[in-house]
């Protein structure tokens, strides 16, 4: 997923429980000079995520469209103002 919205020339804020595989993730982007930002979080936890969704808009201040995936997920995608 995160290639189809590089292909659209987005930056991309990836977040993963598991920190290796993200930044693997985020190396093969980088090789098609895609800007990533990486970030552990465990998406299951709700306070988790408030938290660090804070932090990114305070860092990014822009608009982002957040994507859930998981196994038993859907696909949530909404501007955040």
């Amino acid at each position: 997923m995160a290639e189809r919205f590089a292909r659209f020339g987005c930056k991309l804020v990836l977040w993963d429980v598991n920190s290796e595989s993200n930044e693997e993730t985020a190396a093969e982007l980088r090789e098609q000079n895609v800007e990533v930002y990486t970030y552990t979080c465990d998406v299951a936890n709700s306070d988790s995520v408030y938290s660090l969704a804070n932090k990114v808009l305070c860092l990014f201040s822009v608009a982002l469209c957040t994507v859930f995936t998981g196994r038993q997920h859907s696909v949530l995608c909404r501007a955040l103002y």
